[in-house]
């Protein structure tokens, strides 16, 4: 039989598979162990034997590493497939509220059934969201600007300014995660200190609102991205942006950035305790290597869990005086490197959850050879986004610039021609290509 959906998150239980099916009274009484009741697709069909194979010999990290590395060549898992809506009702009857954990019924009719069709495609309420975005962000960034640039001159920390700045960025994550991310991800990173707290924070909301955390925490969230490295505000620039391996005496200083952070919070009224938590334990590390306290596993809050995974990811991503910025795509197949050595596992594979392979907004080469740009996630088929053709097979400007919906189009399984699938990510700017100027 093939289980459907179980009782609770599949993140919360030792399944390896989000969809599978029983083959053995073994997993059987696994599902049985950590499961009241779960849901079962009476109508599946084995329709993927290659799928089965690789799940039969996999462990649960070969797994996502190998959905990484060779994205290419694995067909989507059973529990991906999209049914008909004309099964939908009866589907939808037989089952209860709890299939999704707190996710309601008509969500589960969201996530199943086709979107209505509107006058605006989906892309255009992305273009307008991303609008409205980056509003949000550049008021954000001059904010943030004048925060630091106060602190370095010896100021104090303008904590209601910094509120100001992070409630419309908190806004635009609720309204559309996907947006607001995609400004972040497109924005310049000439000043790398100031875009890196506001994209941090940004991260951290996003994996905030994914979680479930609840508009207080949010908010905590928010803030406490922001001041992260605020510390950095007491150390030398030339130190700072120093593009040669660090002596241990200039790797000590710069540690100290959370110190000097600390103090600056300290010394500031009304900081909330979470924030200053939060900023305390963003470089403490899962496996006790970290600093300033050698924290390991639980140990560290949940608040600085997930600002290690941010912040680590968004220095990944941008460009760095001492290194050149990652694609997305190769940043998580660093980061699932790091899953229970620097990170916890789960958060890694919850975060790769809410951020995507290919999220809206990067630079991919298909197998043909063209170059695109992302301009819708695949929530369900992560591999398999809408794209929007820039370059051709040579690597040439496109009079036209078509979008290709890799969900709908035939896979490399399939052996037909015409298949077409992301070969790789690529960095930004690729071949003078920025995404921002199809969007902002």
């Amino acid at each position: 039989m093939y289980v459907e959906q179980l009782d609770r998150p599949w993140t919360d239980t030792p399944l390896p598979f989000q969809g599978f099916y029983i083959r053995s009274a073994a997993e059987l009484q696994q599902i049985r162990d950590c499961c009241e009741y779960v849901y079962v697709d009476t109508g599946k069909r084995d329709c993927s034997r290659k799928y089965e194979q690789l799940r039969a010999a996999a462990t649960k990290k070969s797994f996502i590493s190998e959905c990484v590395d060779q994205n290419s060549q694995l067909p989507p898992a059973p529990s991906s497939i999209v049914r008909p809506s004309s099964r939908l009702g009866r589907r939808v009857s037989s089952l209860k509220k709890r299939v999704f954990g707190k996710a309601s019924l008509s969500t589960l009719k969201q996530i199943i059934a086709p979107a209505p069709r509107e006058s605006h495609t989906p892309q255009a309420k992305l273009q307008q969201s991303v609008r409205h975005a980056e509003h949000a962000h550049q008021k954000a960034q001059q904010v943030m600007t004048k925060v630091f640039d106060d602190c370095r001159a010896g100021g104090g920390l303008d904590i209601g300014a910094i509120q100001q700045a992070v409630t419309p960025v908190i806004d635009s994550v609720l309204d559309s995660p996907d947006a607001m991310a995609c400004v972040v991800r497109m924005r310049a990173k000439d000043k790398y200190t100031y875009n890196h707290a506001l994209a941090t924070s940004v991260w951290a909301v996003v994996f905030g609102k994914f979680l479930g955390f609840d508009l207080d925490n949010l908010r905590a969230l928010g803030l406490g991205g922001l001041v992260l490295d605020i510390g950095k505000t007491q150390i030398a620039d030339d130190l700072l942006n120093k593009r040669e391996p660090l002596t241990p005496e200039e790797l000590k200083e710069i540690r100290r950035h959370v110190e000097y952070g600390l103090d600056i919070l300290q010394k500031t009224p009304s900081v909330d305790a979470r924030v200053e938590n939060m900023l305390e334990t963003h470089h403490e590390r899962y496996d006790g290597s970290g600093y300033p306290n050698g924290l390991q596993e639980d140990e560290i809050p949940v608040f600085g869990r997930i600002a290690g995974i941010v912040d680590s990811y968004d220095a990944m991503t941008s460009l760095r005086p001492y290194a050149p910025a990652k694609s997305t795509y190769h940043a998580m197949r660093h980061l699932l490197e790091l899953s229970d050595v620097l990170f916890q596992s789960e958060m890694i594979e919850r975060f790769i959850q809410v951020v995507g392979i290919f999220p809206t907004g990067t630079l991919v080469e298909m197998n043909t050879g063209e170059v695109g740009i992302v301009v819708e996630q695949n929530h369900i088929r992560r591999l398999r986004p809408k794209v929007m053709m820039v370059l051709d097979a040579d690597k040439k400007f496109r009079a036209e610039f078509p979008i290709v919906d890799l969900a709908e189009a035939p896979a490399e399984q399939d052996e037909q021609v015409g298949s077409i699938w992301i070969l790789r990510g690529l960095e930004t700017g690729s071949y003078g290509i920025d995404p921002a100027e199809y969007y902002l």
